[in-house]
């Protein structure tokens, strides 16, 4: 079998990792040149680092990235609304969260592939199946063929919408700044936590982790119609500055140490579930097939599951076969952690008197228990 994979990001690096360790053949082309930047930082979770540990990759990534002591989300004074030590986190799921940049991960993903592995520059044109053969055709005018298609170009994929002819993203409502900066909050009472402030306002948040040794990703939300952009980068900064005034010393050192033109604004989007994630021998992984919110830090955790049970599955079974059981499997995870992630978005995007009450009056009251049971159901995996 020789699997096309359309796209060059942590979903289609580690799908090609995973067929390569059941030995498949798989080929990524990445439209984007070898140099491109990669974006900020994320952070991975117990599930998807348990996925990393089983293809070897784990120590790699870790070595990486940085292992928070606690996460916790405050208030805009820093009083906390609820903090969970990294050590209890470990005793329930087997692994602390790993905070890394995007580009280190692409790199550890990069060095577990043969230099072939992966073509640049390769911008995906269409594609054409038929019963038994898939041929994927790039706007240079050449084409490679394979038995199977794996669509892993992101949240706007030209695969799906190929495919299957949408749908249509949703506004959440939300804009995103993000910066990685040269400064690390060390001393006081945040010092190499994850953390995320939330604001008096609807929809006003401020999150910070800790990447390596001298270097913190940070991200904030607020509230704007979709669309809208900034006059240059210095009015972001200027933006920044005036929206985290009143927050902690440590997140006003933050924005303060971010360059201007080093800012990245994205308006926060997804799509509803789908109903299918392949036709034919073309199939979704990663946010092609169910791009989330970043809520819950899970983006790049679910890519990484899908990889791997798409890539189990194809070992096991013919290609319909295949496919039908990874959507099976993978559908009600990746569904739940889309819906959630929504549902929490909209809940701490609340504005007003009810916004606040939900914020700093129900939500440090929720018990651990009932905390727990929504992070089993994300951190536990069924395979």
């Amino acid at each position: 079998m020789r699997v096309l994979i359309a796209g060059g990001g942590i979903a289609g690096l580690l799908t090609a990792i995973a067929l390569r360790r059941r030995a498949i053949d798989a080929a990524v082309f990445e439209s984007s040149p070898p140099d491109a930047a990669q974006g900020s930082g994320l952070l991975l979770g117990a599930n998807a680092l348990e996925l990393l540990t089983r293809l070897g990759l784990y120590d790699a990534v870790r070595a990486r990235g940085r292992e928070p002591t606690a996460m916790g989300v405050f208030s805009p004074s820093g009083t906390p609304v609820s903090v969970v030590d990294a050590g209890e986190w470990q005793a329930r799921y087997g692994f602390r969260s790993v905070a890394v940049h995007r580009e280190a991960l692409h790199d550890v993903l990069r060095a577990a592939l043969p230099d072939d592995a992966v073509e640049y520059g390769r911008r995906v044109l269409g594609f054409e199946q038929t019963a038994d053969r898939v041929r994927l055709r790039f706007e240079s005018g050449s084409d490679a063929d394979g038995d199977v298609l794996v669509g892993a170009d992101g949240l706007r994929s030209a695969i799906r919408e190929r495919l299957l002819g949408g749908p249509k993203l949703r506004y959440s409502g939300q804009t995103s700044y993000r910066a990685i900066v040269d400064h690390v909050v060390d001393t006081g009472p945040f010092a190499d936590k994850l953390c995320e402030f939330w604001g008096n306002s609807g929809g006003l948040r401020f999150g910070f982790g800790r990447i390596d040794e001298r270097r913190t990703y940070f991200f904030t939300t607020h509230r704007v119609p979709a669309g809208q952009r900034d006059a240059s980068p210095e009015d972001a900064h200027r933006f920044l500055r005036g929206a985290f005034r009143s927050f902690p010393e440590e997140v006003r050192a933050l924005v303060d140490h971010a360059l201007s033109d080093r800012l990245i604004r994205t308006d926060i989007h997804d799509f509803a579930p789908l109903r299918c994630w392949h036709r034919g021998r073309v199939v979704l992984v990663g946010d092609a097939a169910h791009a989330t919110t970043p809520n819950l830090g899970q983006g790049a955790c679910q890519a990484i599951e899908s990889s791997y049970v798409l890539a189990r599955e194809l070992a096991q079974r013919d290609v319909e076969r295949a496919f039908t059981e990874y959507e099976t499997i993978r559908m009600p995870r990746a569904h739940y952690v889309t819906r959630m992630s929504w549902r929490f978005g909209q809940l701490v995007g609340l504005r007003g008197p009810l916004g606040r009450f939900v914020r700093f009056g129900v939500m440090p009251r929720l018990s651990t228990d009932g905390m727990y049971e929504q992070t089993d159901r994300i951190f536990k995996l069924p395979y």
